[in-house]
């Protein structure tokens, strides 16, 4: 199984079934923390636009991993150290389900407040943040100003793709000195998972971001 995830010459397309296999969904999903398991191609697109930069040693931050689809993925693709911090403790013992979790020996779970992350150093990035769409404003951007208090050298995040929110999200970031750009488009699945949902499948426009710093040791 695990050899599917670290061979040298990987089958895109094989990996996201097996991803969508293999990385458990919510088994109590909390509609207030906007919990939607990511699509296993839509993973594997954004972890692959870091993938040239990921070096063995590396510190990759998956924020807000919930059951582990950004985590696994990168742990799957890259010889780097791969950290789900994620709030959720259900989401957590989800995630700790997979026969991916005891076959990677480079992942880890954390139970932690993104803003109180226990962790000394983070190189890169991933993240499919909270948009705020349930009230909660702007928690894609407070999302990556935790994130950014390390000074990765790169961050990869999803963000809501309708009318200004892309461009909003750059601008923030361009203060926070980084450069971002669009990197994919995609209509974004969300499956009936509440009382309040009447369609069986919802799609929402979501964009990929990579966002450029300097790193740590920049000024």
């Amino acid at each position: 199984m695990v050899n599917l995830c670290l061979s040298d010459v990987v089958n895109l397309k094989r990996l996201a079934i097996f991803l969508e296999q293999h990385v458990p969904r919510y088994s109590r999903p909390k509609r207030e923390l906007e919990q939607y398991r990511t699509p296993s191609e839509v993973a594997i697109e954004l972890v692959m636009s870091i993938w040239g930069l990921l070096k063995p040693g590396d510190i990759v931050l998956d924020a807000g991993s919930g059951t582990g689809m950004l985590a696994y993925t990168v742990a799957c693709l890259t010889p780097t150290y791969v950290v789900g911090v994620e709030i959720d403790i259900d989401a957590i013992q989800d995630a700790v389900k997979s026969k991916l979790y005891a076959l990677l020996p480079n992942l880890d779970f954390v139970q932690a407040d993104i803003f109180h992350t226990p962790l000394r150093k983070v190189d890169y990035a991933v993240l499919n943040p909270p948009f705020g769409i349930s009230g909660r404003r702007g928690s894609d951007i407070k999302f990556l100003h935790a994130i950014t208090i390390y000074r990765p050298k790169a961050i990869a995040s999803l963000h809501s793709g309708f009318e200004n929110s892309p461009i909003y999200v750059i601008n923030q970031m361009q203060i926070l000195g980084y450069n971002c750009s669009i990197i994919s488009k995609h209509r974004f699945p969300i499956p009936a998972m509440y009382e309040t949902h009447r369609k069986k499948i919802h799609y929402t426009e979501v964009v990929g971001l990579l966002c450029r710093g300097g790193g740590r040791d920049s000024s």
